[in-house]
């Protein structure tokens, strides 16, 4: 995980042909809002996401403040990329540390080329564009989905061309 600026400075100086060919991965962006509605600026209108998203104080004080970054890849060198894995326990790929997310909370595979989310079973759910995901279902992932975690942790699906123009247009200096 990287904040956005961290990010920025890792990636500075290259094209987007170069991003897309070092980071063949998506990412989520995660976070960066502190109420609904900012979460409706940042992601869209209340009509593209009819939940009501709650927020609670521990979580807009841990990642809701700036924006974060994950790539989708499994932890360590040379891993080969099954699946990877999103919850609280450390042994996730990409641990969210929030009492509200399951300890396995999500499972993100590559099928093809393209990817899936599936809802683990996680007690407080997951959703994406706002609709709930059924346990051990895998959902067909498109660049630019709104992912919302036990409905407290939103994120943003992005393949990697995305991802470089977003932060190129919104976080130029």
């Amino acid at each position: 995980m990287a904040s956005i600026e961290d990010f920025k400075r890792e990636i500075a100086g290259l094209t987007v042909e170069q991003f897309v060919q070092q980071y063949a991965y998506p990412f989520l962006l995660v976070g960066g809002i502190s109420d609904n509605e900012r979460m409706y600026e940042e992601f869209g209108t209340s009509d593209d996401m009819p939940i009501t998203i709650q927020m609670p104080q521990l979580v807009t004080q841990w990642i809701l403040k700036e924006k974060s970054i994950f790539p989708i890849k499994k932890k360590g060198r040379g891993s080969a990329f099954s699946f990877v894995s999103v919850g609280r326990s450390r042994t996730n790929d990409i641990v969210l540390n929030v009492g509200a997310i399951s300890k396995l909370h999500v499972v993100v595979q590559k099928v093809g080329a393209a990817f899936t989310l599936m809802d683990s079973g996680s007690r407080n759910g997951t959703f994406v564009n706002g609709i709930p995901l059924d346990a051990n279902k895998p959902v067909l992932l498109n660049d630019g989905d709104l992912i919302s975690f036990a409905s407290v942790i939103p994120a943003r699906f992005l393949v990697p061309a995305s991802v470089y123009q977003w932060v190129q247009q919104e976080h130029s200096d």
